[in-house]
């Protein structure tokens, strides 16, 4: 049976490609904290006034995508990468 997600703004797009989706571990942890494992599909994360923000894992580190910058988290180092915007592909 499927998992509904209240206010999905990329619906057909994880239509398309859900037979790739990865399932995540989700836990707590002792302090009632989430615990998130083998987040390596984005995971949206939105805020009440309706900003966005993808996370997702990615060759042991954490991709972070808000604001249109793109913040990669790997072995300690961080990584800052404006995101380019996309040409429309009509005109």
């Amino acid at each position: 049976m499927g998992v509904i997600i209240k206010k999905i703004c990329v619906f057909d797009f994880l239509l398309y490609n859900f037979a790739k989706i990865n399932v995540m571990k989700i836990s707590t942890d002792p302090y009632g904290n989430l615990v998130l494992k083998e987040v390596f599909n984005p995971s949206l994360l939105e805020s009440p006034s309706g900003e966005i923000c993808f996370v997702s894992m990615r060759d042991g580190g954490f991709e972070i995508e808000y604001a249109g910058r793109l913040v990669r988290c790997v072995g300690g180092n961080v990584e800052i990468t404006e995101i380019p915007k996309k040409k429309d592909l009509f005109f």
